[in-house]
């Protein structure tokens, strides 16, 4: 019996190395290495019994018994943490496998010095009965406690294989999770065989425990048991960032990860089979697809049902919950709907735009044409003048259209340039009332102007854009306004660098709808268009007007009901370039401006022609000694610029390109430059640059003036730079022509 039973041990020990060896193999495995440091001390665990074995004294008996030790004390302990980690089981804290160590390291240190101690080994005898002569012991104290901390190590690591298989659906799985249990049972009967001293002396734990290690190493690779698809998908459900729950199919919560108690901590108190999941968000209520919000975050959840695919019928066995955070996809939807609509909006005041300015572009263009076509027929010398003069209004109608989306344009890219001056209140808010008065002309309005006589006389600002601020509103109010009265209001109030201007414009016209009145400063809007219809203009006078305003550090409201009329009030501020009163000391007063006819405000002086139809006709200067060559590729606006120059006794010579004009002044010298700036193949700036370069004070002095419609913010620095010496805007009138020739004419 002896003989086998040493057979048998010494083949269990080359099987065990030989398994040792497979298991190496599979080390990249998660969490082999447990299982690979249990067969090593089972390998050692059997070496050292085989020597015990073949002892014939005591002492060599004694030796093997505590290198025995070296590999049996850690056995059970490296094999539960194997189990522990192959469950997923996470819950036990990392000191505790620490602890375990360092007991096992203990159990050991004790075995070792047996001769100096009784803990572990109350008495210690060498006997020659049994199956064989073997060292008999007497337990001490701590050798029970091993045994116990043995038996716990073993029989958890089989309840733990006993759990794992009751979660899992997958019959094959199952049977993997079977025979690794059933191995597991081996070990803990020997150490009962053992601890009751049932097997004559012989301890049948190294056999047992080899058997098991090389079952589990079997299954290991055989069985697939450490399928790495398996632990994959362990790993994904533990440390994926979507939120992951899993209940059975009557809403008990069984598991979650760590994304999920993330999102709802309230998970961390439930327990698993026990426990129904979290109601307050409607997460379990089996909807297929739908949003919900904690905290500052937007989550997506999907509720998607688990079969068991394996049984005959695929059977419902519970749900799994799949939140993903979208606050980041959520805010891009929300930003791009916003960009959406804007871009919408945008299109849609486009196409309003295309359409009125479409309107009135062909309105005033076609009173110049027809009036052009019929002053070509007409031989009244009378009858020629007041068709001209319907052509000249009729173009500035087109102008100002111009002029407003120009305008509108620079306020929005910010390169509206405000340039202060000096200016006469008296001169700026009287040329208004006159203009505003001849517009009204004869329609039943009252027009009633109230404006504190105590504002200073003299201020400094862009009065060119603050008068447009007025304009507008006062034009909006006569053009809306068919009865009743318009009402002009202008105070002030005194501020540490200058005054601030508060003007009211009141009127009974037809109003604005209380929804309408958030869109009444958006460009491109005329609102209650089917009621409106008749009436002209850009869509731009109040979205300029709001530009201008918040320009000069003002603010702005409205109040109106529809059908009754309507109040602007707007603030702006303003210096001062001299503080007396422009009124001087009069009361003041409510005026009814008198219809058709010129009016000073408290009887101040005007210093511009208060009447559209004035005939007074200025001086003009006479400059026939004076040579002028104008530079345009196009042949009308050569003609005009030449028209106007004949008035002042001028005869200009004409190049219709840059190099023509260079050529010329080359063999001719002028007085006067006028430059056109764009022109195809060499345009003005080029070919200014070319004459500056020809050397000689004539070509470095000779006064170049730049004609451009281009007039954004940034260009006459370009023009400087050119060497050019000032600019007119196109269309040219006919004041700003006289006034470039006096300014480099008169010095």
């Amino acid at each position: 019996m002896y003989q086998f039973l040493l057979g048998l041990q010494i083949c269990v020990l080359v099987i065990c190395l030989i398994c040792t060896m497979g298991l190496v193999r599979l080390k990249s495995f998660v969490d082999l290495k447990f299982l690979i440091l249990a067969a090593i001390c089972e390998d050692i665990y059997a070496a050292g019994y085989i020597i015990e074995m073949t002892a014939r004294s005591q002492d060599v008996a004694m030796a093997a018994y505590a290198f025995q030790y070296m590999g049996l004390g850690f056995v059970a302990f490296l094999y539960a943490m194997f189990v522990f980690r192959f469950c997923g089981d996470k819950r036990i804290p990392g000191w505790v496998w620490y602890l375990g160590f360092a007991f096992c390291c203990f159990i050991v240190f004790l075995v070792f010095t047996y001769k100096h101690n009784n803990l572990f080994y109350a008495s210690i005898e060498y006997v020659q009965d049994g199956l064989f002569p073997h060292v008999n012991t007497k337990k001490g104290i701590v050798f029970i406690i091993f045994s116990i901390w043995e038996g716990l190590a073993l029989c958890s690591s089989s309840f733990l294989l006993l759990r794992k298989r009751g979660f899992l659906a997958d019959k094959g799985e199952k049977r993997k999770i079977t025979l690794l249990f059933t191995e597991s049972l081996i070990a803990i009967a020997s150490m009962i065989a053992v601890v009751f001293g049932i097997t004559g002396g012989y301890d049948c734990g190294s056999l047992c425990i080899g058997i098991m290690l090389v079952l589990t190493t079997v299954t290991a690779t055989y069985g697939r048991a450490f399928d790495v698809v398996g632990i994959a998908r362990d790993d994904m459900f533990t440390t994926v960032s979507t939120g992951l729950i899993v209940t059975d199919v009557k809403h008990i919560y069984l598991d979650s990860n760590d994304a999920a108690r993330q999102i709802f901590p309230e998970l961390e108190e439930l327990e698993p089979g026990r426990s129904r999941c979290i109601h307050e968000d409607e997460i379990f209520t089996d909807k297929n697809d739908f949003y919900f919000d904690r905290g500052e975050k937007s989550y997506h959840a999907r509720y998607s049902p688990i079969f068991n695919k394996t049984a005959a019928k695929s059977k419902l066995v519970g749900y799994t919950v799949i939140i993903a955070d979208v606050t980041d996809v959520r805010r891009q939807m929300k930003e791009i709907q916003a960009l959406k609509e804007a871009a919408d909006a945008a299109n849609e005041a486009k196409s309003a735009f295309l359409a009125s300015m479409s309107h009135e572009i062909r309105t005033p263009l076609n009173a110049i044409i027809g009036m052009a076509e019929l002053t070509g027929k007409e031989q009244n010398e009378a009858v020629v003048r007041e068709y001209v003069s319907q052509i000249k209004a009729a173009g500035e109608v087109l102008l100002g259209i111009i002029s407003d989306v120009l305008d509108f344009s620079k306020a929005e890219s910010g390169k509206l340039d405000l340039v202060p001056v000096d200016f006469e209140f008296a001169d700026f808010i009287n040329s208004i009332i006159n203009i505003i008065n001849m517009r009204i002309g004869d329609k039943p309005i009252d027009f009633i102007v109230d404006v504190d006589p105590k504002i200073p006389r003299v201020l400094y600002g862009n009065d060119v854009h603050i008068r447009q601020i007025f304009m507008n509103l006062l034009g909006n109010a006569e053009k809306y306004t068919d009865k009743g009265h318009i009402k002009l209001t202008v105070n002030f109030r005194e501020e540490e660098k200058g005054i601030r201007l508060y003007g009211i414009v009141e009127d009974t016209g037809i109003g604005i709808k209380e929804e309408n009145i958030g869109e009444l400063f958006n460009a491109f809007t005329q609102l209650d268009v089917k009621k409106n219809r008749w009436k002209e203009g850009s869509g731009l006078g109040l979205a300029i007007f709001a530009q201008l305003v918040t320009l000069m550090n003002g603010t702005y409201k409205v109040e109106s009901e529809y059908g009754k009329g309507s109040s602007f009030f707007f603030n702006i501020a303003v210096d001062v370039a001299d503080r007396a009163p422009f009124g001087g000391q009069v009361r003041r007063s409510e005026f009814r401006v008198p219809k058709l006819a010129a009016f000073s405000l408290y009887n101040t002086t005007l210093r511009e022609n208060v009447s559209v139809d004035s005939e007074i006709t200025p001086e003009i200067s006479d400059y026939s000694d004076k040579k002028i060559l104008v530079v345009d590729d196009n042949k009308v606006n050569v003609r005009v610029i030449s028209a106007f120059l004949k008035h002042f006794n001028i005869v200009p010579d004409a190049a219709y390109s840059g190099q023509e004009a260079i050529d010329m002044v080359q063999k001719k010298k002028y007085d006067l430059i006028f430059m056109d700036q764009m022109m195809p193949e060499m345009d003005g700036i080029e070919t200014t640059v070319h004459i500056r370069e020809l050397g000689g004070d004539y070509y470095k002095e000779i006064p170049i003036v730049a004609c451009t419609a281009n007039v954004v913010k940034g260009v006459e620095d370009t023009l400087y730079q050119a060497g050019m010496n000032d600019f007119v805007p196109k269309p040219i009138r006919f004041e700003n022509l006289e006034a470039k020739l006096a300014k480099f004419f008169n010095r």
